[in-house]
């Protein structure tokens, strides 16, 4: 997939992120009291936007888009064909589920489901959890959570709300907003 938005490099934490995006899911990686690095290695042909260190190690892909169907998915899917970590993709905005539940992303439940062929049926929403901070758990396969790697049943089903996740968003969003700086001539 080729992208003809054009990224707009911006620092933030004193660090210097490929994309203003990127730097808003950093800010938001963050504010949810996550651990992460950014750009951490190569597999394959992919460069790992972030890795965030939970319960277990997630890969993370960031792409301009609200559709699944727009990230590399042959790529990842090529280049992690072995490695058992589970692939989160990240889009421009937050989602709900078809219940209305807080969406991060999308991820690939390996630890569950394996799909040879390499398609799209192992994705999908990544539902925000509050049972212990901020997590999250894939929607139809494992419901442990990522970040805390608890797992009680329905008991760690515990969403935030809409209003919750949306706050802590637009926060990421003011923490790498684009800021021209007018330099005054005396």
């Amino acid at each position: 997939m080729e992208y003809n938005i054009q990224a707009i490099p911006t620092k933030y934490a004193g660090r210097q992120y490929r994309s203003q995006l990127e730097a808003r899911w950093a800010a938001m990686f963050d504010l949810l009291g996550w651990k992460f690095e950014y750009e951490p290695f190569t597999i394959g042909e992919w460069l790992v936007d972030f890795i965030i260190y939970g319960d277990k190690e997630i890969l993370v892909e960031v792409k301009p888009t609200i559709d699944l169907y727009e990230f590399p998915l042959a790529k990842i899917w090529r280049s992690t064909k072995e490695d058992l970590r589970e692939i989160l993709l990240l889009g421009c905005t937050l989602m709900e589920s078809e219940f209305n539940d807080p969406v991060v992303g999308w991820l690939n439940d390996k630890e569950n489901f394996e799909n040879e062929l390499g398609g799209n049926d192992n994705f999908y929403h990544a539902i925000f959890n509050n049972y212990d901070g901020y997590g999250f758990y894939h929607y139809y396969n494992s419901w442990r959570d990522r970040i805390t790697g608890i797992y009680e049943g329905n008991e760690t089903c515990l969403h935030p709300t809409k209003e919750q996740i949306t706050r802590l968003w637009n926060e990421a969003g003011n923490k790498v907003m684009y800021r021209k700086i007018k330099i005054r001539e005396d």
